[in-house]
């Protein structure tokens, strides 16, 4: 067995090796981008100008590089990437680029012809994709074109698909989960899936928006109408809010905000665009009645609202507070 010194000093070792690594990452990330008019430079962590503003691109670094560029809108760009040093390590050649991401960054080099590189500059995953996506997560959207149309879909640090590349819309993954849309003969449809493909969520709405704290937004088209109607799902499918609202948004500090066209009011491209405001709780109950031509979201138990043109803050109970 061990002796309680020798476990000491071993303990003493470790820490040592450990602050040396975090110190090491620390270094390689210490630096910062900063803009003098229309050009990037860097400084280091005590504020040294390591690079004198010269970049027309320039992005604070990560997995220790910073992605730079030189060029115009109108003549195109070249991106490349630096170190902590200013050194450019990556040749500034690509038309467009993204910063890196778990080790690896999108890269093209012409139009519509995407990848992946590593921090040393070497192609891992050949440049042939439509659009790509950084890495999440050990995977990264892409998408291709397959004769008229664009399919998405993601891959893995090897360029192998894991979930199928057939979808014609594509969110990346929150909350693991990913809105997928697939063009329909009644218009393009949307449901939810998670990380290895399997549909959990029917693909039956016009639109799907992100989960955010196990909820999500979701419209369908009122059939033979330009107009949408709106609720909220939880992650079984479960519409916690009906789809009968006109507009809505996310849940914050326990309730969301819904509206109804106010019916009365102005109409633009044959909708109405003037909406009646209240607010729903997380079991889709009306808690607060649809009477505030405008209004905001909850917080810290008030929302500002406006009646009769008077703005003023509410409790959840609905009653004026200061």
């Amino acid at each position: 067995m061990k002796s309680i010194k020798n476990v000491k000093v071993l303990t003493v070792c470790l820490l040592a090796l450990s602050i040396l690594g975090i110190n090491s990452v620390t270094n390689a990330q210490s630096f910062v981008a900063f803009w003098d008019g229309s050009l990037c430079g860097f400084k280091n962590a005590k504020g040294d100008v390591i690079v004198t503003p010269k970049y027309t691109v320039g992005i604070d670094p990560t997995n220790g590089l910073a992605l730079v560029g030189l060029g115009s809108y109108a003549s195109g760009y070249k991106h490349g990437f630096i170190d902590a040093t200013g050194t450019v390590v990556i040749e500034l050649k690509f038309i467009d680029a993204l910063s890196f991401s778990e080790g690896l960054a999108a890269v093209s080099l012409e139009k519509y012809k995407w990848g992946y590189i590593d921090t040393k500059g070497n192609v891992i995953i050949e440049l042939k994709y439509f659009n790509a996506d950084s890495f999440t997560n050990d995977i990264a959207r892409v998408t291709m074109q397959m004769e008229s149309n664009y399919k998405s879909g993601f891959i893995d640090k090897k360029g192998n698909v894991v979930i199928p590349i057939q979808f014609d819309e594509l969110s990346n993954f929150t909350e693991g989960f990913a809105s997928a849309g697939m063009k329909l003969p009644a218009g393009i449809r949307f449901g939810y899936i998670d990380k290895t493909g399997k549909e959990i969520i029917k693909r039956k709405y016009s639109d799907a928006a992100a989960f955010k704290n196990g909820f999500a937004v979701v419209g369908l088209y009122v059939p033979g109408t330009i107009e949408k109607k709106w609720g909220i799902i939880d992650k079984t499918g479960k519409e916690i809010v009906k789809l009968k609202y006109d507009n809505i948004g996310e849940f914050s500090d326990e309730l969301a905000m819904v509206g109804l066209f106010n019916t009365k009011g102005k109409k633009e491209y044959g909708s109405y665009t003037e909406y009646f405001w209240g607010y729903v709780d997380k079991t889709g109950k009306e808690v607060i009645p649809l009477i505030y031509p405008k209004a905001k979201d909850f917080k810290d138990g008030k929302a500002e609202v406006t009646l009769n043109g008077k703005s003023f803050f509410i409790n959840k109970l609905g009653k004026k507070v200061e």
